[in-house]
């Protein structure tokens, strides 16, 4: 209703309703909306950031580190922005077809699997980075010997750890932000059967 108030333009438009058409709306797809332009913003300024950082720190010897930080910066861009497109393609309102809407709503599913996936895959390929190219890397640097066997199983034993944890961590939070929206879209599709 919104949408199709805010189309036809403001001269036509009740004083009285003019206050609702500012908020915000509170539909599934314009929340998904706001939060994948959040987070946007923070892999953009975060990314950036460590980007930055790794390029300037110890004299640009950890730059690899941050060329990874804006490739990722780039690959999580790519994916915000057809996520995006998608969710835009969803709020149409003259192409809503239940057909179209309920093939949209299982390539966001699939967007947001594969978003959970890789972002706990993140985790144990930075670490596999750091261990086997950083790290030597910075006790070369330093004039320390090679690594011993325990702080190799002690580096394993904590990626695997702590990407186990990041996984539930990462679910929760991607349950949060897009998981449930999607389960009020998959009612609203089941609704429209029913009638």
């Amino acid at each position: 209703m919104k949408t199709l108030w805010q189309q036809q333009g403001n001269e036509n438009v009740p004083q009285d309703i003019q206050p609702i058409l500012k908020k915000n709306s509170n539909g599934p797809v314009a929340k998904m909306k706001r939060n994948l332009r959040y987070e946007l913003w923070v892999v953009i300024v975060a990314y950036g950031i460590a980007s930055i950082y790794f390029f300037v720190a110890e004299e640009g010897l950890l730059s690899s580190l941050g060329w990874v930080y804006v490739i990722l910066g780039f690959l999580f861009v790519y994916y915000f922005i057809r996520k995006y497109r998608l969710l835009n393609s969803m709020e149409c309102m003259s192409c809503q077809v239940k057909a179209n809407l309920s093939r949209q709503v299982t390539v966001l599913e699939k967007y947001v699997f594969w978003y959970e996936i890789a972002g706990t895959a993140i985790i144990p390929l930075f670490a596999i980075y750091t261990f086997w190219y950083l790290v030597p890397k910075l006790r070369y640097m330093n004039g320390k010997p090679d690594l011993n066997n325990n702080y190799t199983l002690f580096w394993i034993v904590g990626t695997i750890l702590f990407t186990i944890l990041f996984y539930y961590l990462n679910k929760c939070y991607v349950n949060k932000l897009y998981g449930k929206h999607i389960k009020k879209l998959k009612l609203m599709l089941e609704q429209m059967d029913d009638q």
